[in-house]
């Protein structure tokens, strides 16, 4: 075992390295180490299990040869320089657990050949230049449990594959160029805890079985296009803490049971067409602490049961409550607008 992570090593890594016979974990993340990947890395195939590099300063090509690294459970390349292509050659790594090329700066599509790594159960590739489509192939890791392909540059639509993924836990596709709708059978994911797809190009509704994620507990949808109501069975969702819908298109009422959520602290509807009032509910969610709904066609007053909750854990509330005959009457909102 060689670890040295956090000790501000310097240089290049030698390309000697791959003499470090019978080598099993070779960690030195979080260094300045810079240069290119050496090829050399490629002899350590028949022992090495963990190769962490992340945050260093490496730069280049990711080399074909980690490929031939067929023992390996983990791989850490995040937070670095390197650029070009995902090698296709890592499809061979048939053992890999988790794979970490987030941050960085590579520019290729993601290689459908990942869809055979099928012991994946963490894939982080979010924060690089990557193009084209998300591969519904991505559907045969069926032990993925963590799934970032976020700040990308991706295309296409979600593929409606991902629902086979049943172990999935996180799944972040925000700030891409992401378009189409929201495919009913994502929302069947039940051991999903967090689902961001926010600053993308979607349309169409939410659909009705978003009621379905069980286990959910943050949902992000915002600065997208999405039209229609928020769907009823959000009131179903007992561990769900965040839902940000705020820049779209959606109208219709808040729904009358949004109360049920007594989990829910950080709720934001603002920039839509909601209309309506605020659903009596409401004044049951003891745990929220924040909740926008300014930029809507919401009138009325605020009641004294859902000020009251202002008194606790509700710090931040903001509405249409400004100027001399406000949309909205609040008494106890933190800012007007």
């Amino acid at each position: 075992m060689l670890s040295m992570p956090r000790n501000q090593i310097s240089g290049t890594l030698p390309e000697e390295v791959g003499r470090a016979a019978s080598l099993i974990t070779l960690d030195l993340r979080s260094n300045v180490i810079e240069g290119t990947l050496p090829p050399t890395i490629s002899s350590l195939g028949q022992t090495l299990k963990k190769l962490e590099m992340g945050e260093n300063k490496f730069s280049g090509s990711l080399p074909r040869e980690l490929g031939d690294l067929t023992e390996l459970e983990e791989l850490g390349l995040f937070n670095n320089h390197f650029s070009g292509e995902i090698p296709i050659n890592l499809a061979a790594l048939k053992l890999l657990k988790s794979l970490y090329l987030d941050s960085n700066e590579l520019e290729s599509t993601i290689p459908p050949s990942m869809s055979s790594l099928t012991s994946l159960v963490d894939l982080r590739l979010r924060d690089n230049k990557l193009k084209g489509t998300i591969p519904p192939g991505l559907s045969a890791l069926e032990n993925l449990e963590v799934l970032y392909l976020d700040d990308c540059d991706l295309t296409g639509t979600i593929p409606y594959q991902l629902s086979k993924l049943r172990n999935l836990e996180e799944l972040h596709l925000h700030k891409n160029e992401l378009q189409g709708t929201l495919s009913p059978s994502l929302f069947t994911l039940d051991r999903l805890t967090q689902l961001y797809v926010d600053h993308n190009h979607l349309q169409g509704s939410i659909p009705d079985e978003i009621g379905g994620l069980r286990s959910i507990e943050q949902i992000y949808l915002y600065e997208n296009a999405l039209t229609g109501s928020i769907p009823s069975s959000l009131s179903e969702l007992g561990s769900l803490e965040r839902f940000r819908v705020e820049y779209n298109m959606l109208s219709w009422a808040l729904p009358y049971d949004l109360g049920n959520n007594l989990r829910l602290e950080y709720l934001s509807v603002n920039a839509n067409n909601i209309h309506g009032q605020l659903p009596d509910s409401m004044a049951k969610m003891i745990n929220l602490k924040t909740f926008h709904f300014s930029g809507n066609s919401i009138r009325g007053k605020v009641s004294e049961e859902m000020c009251k909750l202002t008194e606790d854990n509700l710090v931040e509330m903001t509405a249409d409550c400004k100027d001399d005959e406000p949309d909205v009457e609040c008494s106890c909102c933190s800012e007007c607008f």
